[in-house]
């Protein structure tokens, strides 16, 4: 039998960390459409493969001039050409039939297990697993790898999220330092901070403030979770329960999915957790105003522990699958290549000067212009706080099993005043319910 401990650190930017412990995020913010995006039809009488891709829509356009130039480059281009397919990183395991899944697509670092165990992941080979290990180090390697073997190639280390806050509402940034002080500057702005606690990718973030964690245990296959433990029902979960309370219970806060955006007047925000794959987005929005750090920290009774969240790395997948590339070893072989290519240094870097993402590369991760990106700054401080977003149990992502839904039931439910004023008192709120509840939630995380 098999252990994976989540127990290390991702590194960042330049920076060593050791992981602490998945989400469905994102980096992108466009839900998969599952459908050929290609603008340039193949004629019925072309006799080139195809080579489809899956990649978030807002990258399409870079990526499939990466992949021309490169079949351009090794003189294959009279022999394959692009079709690229719409498919964030998030929705990549929910790909149904990898039979007519792309030949190669992005994907999260916490479906590695779910997409090894479809058959949709083929092995990374030896000299490629190497090189990768020699250019990005062991922890980036480790996202894309279950036991000894590498399926997946990572390219980019910032897969998580942070505070974004407005520098004309936060003019004192000490009031950035805690959850009671952000709450208190937007309220005093006539603004909210958006908080999108009723997505768990967020809300499971809470749950990791005090230091309750979940481990995993494989099959001896590597293909499946056969046992998970975790201690949410002890004083670090209650704590963590009565950390979300503090949150939802002000109706100062938003914590609505749709209330997600950049934190301006406009939208009547003043700070914002959200994470890396909207950096680009709100700092074109804010311009000047543009800010971010590390989450705040907060205080249950007499212990003050900054707020957790998930950390992860996106990486790229070769879909051994795929009716047209099942059996064409030679395909297969240029789909690593391209992998290889997609995730290396130049298109790292290419992809970080386009749309400011992290990269995964040692010598990228070193340079002055990385280190000093804001957002990158701000997920690297928030990485001593974070969880890795890795193989994570199911039930982690169901939404009726997180305790924001009877705190929203039984605390933010109720109307604040006519004008939206006021704190609501969370008196229906007992010790003994908190505990219930912390109970409830260690149960179904444990629940294969």
């Amino acid at each position: 039998m098999k252990t994976q401990k989540i127990a290390r650190l991702l590194g960042l930017v330049g920076m060593t960390f050791t992981l602490v412990g998945c989400g469905e995020k994102p980096s992108s913010n466009t839900p998969a459409s599952n459908t050929p995006t290609s603008d340039t039809p193949t004629s019925p009488t072309s006799k080139k493969k195809k080579l489809v891709i899956g990649s978030p829509a807002d990258h399409i356009t870079f990526i499939k001039g990466k992949v021309e130039a490169f079949l351009k480059a090794n003189s294959i281009d009279s022999k394959y050409e692009v079709e690229m397919y719409t498919l964030a990183e998030g929705e990549a395991k929910n790909t149904k039939d990898w039979t007519a899944g792309p030949d190669l697509y992005a994907f999260a670092s916490d479906q590695l297990l779910d997409l090894v165990g479809a058959g949709a992941l083929s092995k990374v080979p030896e000299a490629n697993k190497a090189a990768m290990n020699e250019a990005m180090g062991e922890e980036a390697l480790a996202a894309g790898s279950i036991g000894e073997n590498a399926y997946a190639y990572p390219y980019a280390g910032d897969n998580g999220y942070f505070l974004y806050y407005n520098k004309k509402v936060f003019t004192d940034a000490t009031k950035l330092d805690k959850l009671e002080d952000v709450i208190a500057t937007c309220k005093d702005a006539g603004l909210k901070f958006s908080y999108k606690l009723d997505d768990t990718f967020f809300s499971t973030g809470v749950m990791f403030t005090f230091g309750a964690r979940y481990n995993v245990t494989l099959s001896e296959d590597n293909k499946s979770i056969q046992k998970v433990t975790a201690d949410f029902n002890t004083d670090k979960g209650v704590k963590a329960i009565k950390a979300m309370q503090q949150i939802v219970a002000s109706t100062y806060v938003d914590t609505t999915k749709d209330g997600q955006k950049a934190p301006t007047k406009a939208n009547n925000l003043g700070a914002t957790v959200d994470g890396s794959w909207n950096a680009s987005k709100y700092q074109t929005e804010m311009g000047e105003d543009y800010g971010c750090c590390k989450l705040p920290s907060v205080t249950v009774g007499d212990e003050t522990k900054n707020l957790g969240s998930f950390l992860g790395y996106k990486l790229y997948g070769v879909n051994p699958s795929n009716a047209t590339t099942k059996g064409d070893n030679e395909k297969l072989s240029w789909l690593h290549k391209l992998a290889a290519h997609l995730s290396g240094k130049e298109i790292q870097q290419a992809r970080f000067e386009s749309f400011k993402v992290a990269p995964t590369n040692k010598e990228l991760k070193a340079t002055d212009a990385v280190k000093n990106t804001p957002h990158i700054k701000a997920i690297g401080d928030q990485a001593a706080f974070s969880v890795a977003q890795t193989i994570v149990p199911g039930k982690i992502w169901d939404t009726s099993t997180n305790p924001y839904s009877p705190l929203f039931t039984t605390i933010y439910g109720k109307k604040a005043d006519k004008d939206g004023n006021g704190a609501v008192e969370p008196s229906d709120v007992t010790e003994e319910k908190i505990k219930q509840w912390a109970e409830a939630y260690n149960t179904a995380v444990q629940t294969i």
